[in-house]
């Protein structure tokens, strides 16, 4: 699933590997926010259009 509409967890390709973002789109304009929940990494707005997708992330484990 790559739409990124309901917002959520999103497995992205950002040009040099695979990358887990928070994806919502902008309003209407066609652009979506990335943000990260690391807060070393900034938000940042790009078009739709220029953002590879891979698919929406539906489960992950962790470490205790």
């Amino acid at each position: 699933k790559t739409p990124p509409s309901p917002p959520g967890l999103f497995v992205l390709f950002d040009g040099v590997g695979l990358v887990v973002k928070r994806l919502e789109m902008s309003g209407g304009t066609g652009t979506i926010r990335i943000t990260s929940d690391n807060p070393q990494y900034p938000p940042y707005e790009a078009p739709l259009n220029e953002v590879q997708i891979m698919g929406r992330v539906v489960w992950y484990a962790r470490e205790m």
